[in-house]
């Protein structure tokens, strides 16, 4: 496994120590997101780059590097070519996520968003997708019902699913009272049970606090263009560039289809400081982190590590 190349903590600069602490990153809970190794990649570009103060995300999807660098101080402008993840990703963070999206979501349900570019729906296929890919419904069918009681029960205590549960775990005691107790209630119990296709009973709070959590971020500008058609404005000695492109030779995302050679000049050209994150790519790499892979159940414990690339200017 390659070594992270990590900073010590004590040789941050000063900028660094005013950044506010935080143990839950925000964002939409978005596939190939960087929410857990934001700050890794954002201190490593601040220490590089302690005079620049303009941070544009080209590539933002769920925003979690954008809603962090703006902690760092950064003015940051968000772009990303979905309309609809750019349209959700500005609606978050300017009003408080409606409580209506972590009501019960049937399957059949699930699957008539899929597809569609509104506000409410792609906020559904998000929440509700098994590793947000927003085509695939989070729970198998046939444990549908166990997941729904569960989710009811968590959500609001709901008498009727207690008893659905009760006959099925006649040895679980749920006594909190408020919805986080009693989704760690629950989850303690099913990984001491170690039932494998239950244990993402109670994921939609998770994600659906990452993205509660946006509101009140201040963003500069929100946009939904291609790379090319940004108009890049900023002073450019202030100005940092970063991209983080569906990764060539891997699964592409909705609405995503680049051609990388053109991309790579793109990114050669531009006239400021610029990263990309990637797994290969004909730049220096100058950083490397790891991250834990969290897409399903059965490669929770796979590491891969993240490279970032630099433009040399």
């Amino acid at each position: 496994m390659e070594q992270a190349l990590l900073f010590n903590p004590n040789d941050y600069p000063a900028r660094l120590l005013h950044i506010p602490e935080t143990n839950s990153f925000k964002g939409l809970p978005y596939k190939g997101g960087k929410r857990l190794i934001a700050d890794n990649l954002l201190q490593f570009i601040l220490a590089r780059n302690m005079s620049k103060s303009v941070f544009w995300d080209i590539f933002g999807g769920g925003g979690s590097m954008s809603a962090r660098a703006t902690e760092y101080g950064y003015e940051v402008y968000y772009n990303d070519y979905d309309k609809g993840i750019s349209d959700l990703f500005q609606y978050c963070c300017k009003n408080k996520a409606p409580q209506k999206w972590l009501n019960w979501v049937e399957p059949d349900e699930f699957f008539n968003h899929v597809g569609k570019h509104n506000i409410h729906s792609v906020a559904i296929t998000l929440l509700w997708s098994f590793g947000n890919t927003r085509d695939s419904f989070l729970y198998a069918r046939q444990n549908c019902y166990i997941h729904k009681a569960f989710h009811k029960i968590i959500k609001n205590n709901d008498s009727k699913s207690r008893k659905v549960i009760k006959r099925l775990f006649p040895d679980l005691i749920i006594t909190g009272k408020d919805v986080d107790t009693r989704r760690s209630e629950i989850n303690k119990y099913l990984d001491i049970l170690n039932r494998p296709s239950l244990t993402r009973t109670g994921e939609v709070f998770t994600r659906f606090n990452l993205m509660a959590d946006l509101y009140g971020t201040n963003i500069n500008s929100f946009s939904s263009l291609s790379y090319e058609e940004v108009n890049i404005n900023t002073p450019m000695e202030k100005t940092i560039v970063y991209c983080d492109p569906p990764y060539k030779n891997t699964e592409k995302y909705l609405n995503q289809n680049i051609d990388y050679d053109r991309f790579y000049q793109w990114f050669a050209d531009l006239p400021c400081t610029a990263y990309m994150s990637e797994e290969n790519a004909p730049f220096e790499c100058v950083y490397k982190t790891e991250k834990m892979r969290t897409i399903s159940v059965n490669n929770n414990g796979l590491i891969r590590t993240e490279k970032l690339f630099w433009n040399g200017k």
